[in-house]
């Protein structure tokens, strides 16, 4: 494949791919979200709290990361 074509296929599947990858991970999440709402007993609250743990628990766990690696 020579260079112009290649370029015109990553152009056209690098976007692609990362459109599919967020659509998978919202159907996930809708998964998570819609079971915990429905086949467990805390209904609302267990949604509501897990909410609040990825609200707060991703940036803090990449805080630590970040802070891991730089020394």
């Amino acid at each position: 494949m020579d260079r112009e074509k290649r370029r015109l296929w990553d152009a056209i599947w690098i976007p692609a791919a990362s459109v599919f990858c967020v659509g998978l991970f919202a159907i996930g999440l809708g998964v998570v979200f819609t079971t915990l709402y429905v086949n467990t007993e805390w209904k609302q609250w267990g949604v509501i709290i897990l909410g609040i743990l990825l609200v707060v628990g991703v940036p803090a766990v990449a805080a630590y990361l970040e802070r891991k690696m730089e020394g």
